[in-house]
């Protein structure tokens, strides 16, 4: 059972069918004015000239009011509470759906439950009603098909760096297959991202003998309903919806697989302090998080569906190193992969302290390819010695190093598989479910040990300013 929340951290929202809308109640119990949003799905349906189908609607209807409710509903203060579930909220959704009878089997709605649980701590309970309105996506005639041949791979596409080098290394190992590249969009600015790096993917990939259909899905809020300062900032069913809309643009190519490009450092997400518990620390691509999406997507449809992980056992900077073998290291300059992007500052898209900054920054140098780190995306040069760091901009910096240490210790020990494991027992969490994502069925705990050994190597690779190697020493 889940502890009761506390009554600062209950939200309802009932989404609107006709109009976009969701209206939440505030704490009074009375209704809040509509907030408007928008999903543009229509790419989907013009890629592949098909109408989605419903039971592909409706999963599309629930990953986007989940995720645009996780938005709006601000969590308790973390520090409220000694575990994770002092840290969730209570949603209840009213959700108009295509296919109100499929979510009505009890054994689904629970799957999916527990499902969001694993990816934000948060409980939550559905009231599903019928969609009246069909979307654009819904209506267009299946007139003819684009000639995908069989066997075609869906990929999502962030517009990072994981997403770029696994891309062009799969499209490498797999040069006869064609490709389903799904990109989803909160924001007009990583849109430009991600169509700045398709062309030049384009341009190296493409061919007559084989298709690259890159589909841009678009979801948010309308900027004249909603104040975006005021929104919950972890977001943890980002993962979801991304997953959930990637699957989605799959099943309607015919597609059977997604690939997610997510290095191993980064699928596993080790905790960093001891303070952090659950999702606190971000499960989006998580081996057990992405098994589970997995079959709910296979139940939810009724179709064959797999999700693939294929460089789970590989670090950021080694799949930085394979970008420089096949001759595209320069576009990894190009890439945003900042936890706070859009900055809103002219020419400096990145902050350059957050987590995902300093691993970037961390395996462009570690993997070779640090010319092409241009010190200016950033607001903050962690690597140039006259940049003035408050204490706080340093955290994410001490708690990196503070894991990078914890599993060099463990690392050290005579059994390091079984010392890595006592210090982080979520790394038993894993095991169950490598084979489901990535493929690997001769895998063994030295695998994940070899993992860790070289992410751990690689820091030593890496040119930081003086203050803060002084730190890493």
């Amino acid at each position: 059972m889940h502890n009761k929340p506390d009554t600062n951290s209950r939200y309802r929202f009932r989404f609107r069918d006709a109009a976009r809308g969701i209206q939440p109640k505030n704490r009074a119990g009375a209704d809040d004015a509509f907030i408007d949003w928008y999903l543009n799905d229509d790419a989907v349906a013009q890629a592949f000239t098909t109408r989605l189908p419903r039971d592909l609607a409706g999963l599309e209807d629930i990953a986007c009011t989940v995720y645009l409710a996780d938005r709006l509903a601000r969590r308790p203060s973390p520090n409220r509470g000694e575990h994770e579930e002092g840290w969730g909220r209570d949603l209840h959704l009213q959700v108009p759906v295509a296919d109100p009878l499929r979510w009505s089997d009890v054994r689904l709605v629970d799957q999916l439950r527990d499902l969001l649980w694993l990816e934000t701590n948060d409980r939550w309970s559905f009231e599903f009603v019928e969609r009246q309105t069909l979307r654009s996506a819904e209506l267009v005639e299946p007139l003819f098909r684009m000639p995908l041949r069989a066997g075609a791979r869906a990929a999502l596409f962030s517009g990072g760096l994981d997403s770029l080098a696994g891309l062009c290394i799969d499209l490498v190992e797999r040069p006869d297959q064609d490709f389903v590249i799904v990109s989803v969009r909160t924001n007009d600015r990583i849109g430009a991202v991600q169509d700045q790096l398709m062309v030049a993917v384009r341009d190296r990939f493409g061919r007559a003998q084989r298709e690259l259909v890159h589909v841009a899905i678009n979801i948010g809020f309308g900027q004249d309903s909603h104040h975006f300062d005021n929104e919950e900032r972890s977001q943890r069913s980002r993962g979801f919806l991304f997953v959930i809309l990637g699957a989605v643009a799959a099943l309607a190519a015919g597609a059977e697989t997604l690939a997610v490009y997510e290095n191993g450092i980064g699928a596993i997400n080790l905790p960093q302090a001891a303070t952090q518990y659950g999702a606190q620390n971000s499960r989006a691509t998580h081996p057990r998080a992405l098994s589970a999406v997995q079959q709910l997507v296979r139940n939810a449809s009724g179709r064959p569906f797999a999700i693939d992980l294929p460089h789970l056992f590989m670090t950021k900077a080694q799949m930085c190193a394979l970008l420089a073998d096949l001759g595209l290291a320069p576009l990894a300059g190009l890439t945003v992969s900042c936890d706070g992007f859009p900055q809103r500052v002219r020419g400096q898209p990145q902050c350059g302290v957050c987590g995902s900054c300093l691993l970037r920054r961390q395996a462009l140098h570690a993997g070779g390819i640090g010319e092409f780190d241009d010190p200016s995306q950033y607001r903050k040069d962690v690597m140039d010695s006259k940049t003035a760091l408050k204490s706080g901009q340093l955290y994410s910096f001490n708690a990196m190093l503070y894991q990078r240490d914890s599993i060099a210790r463990a690392l050290a020990s005579t059994e390091p598989w079984k010392a890595l494991a006592t210090r982080f027992p979520g790394l038993l969490d894993v095991l169950p479910y490598v084979g489901v994502c990535s493929g690997a069925p001769l895998f063994s705990e030295s695998d994940l040990v070899a993992l860790y050994r070289r992410y751990c190597e690689e820091w030593d690779r890496v040119p930081l300013a003086p203050a803060l190697a002084g730190l890493a020493a």
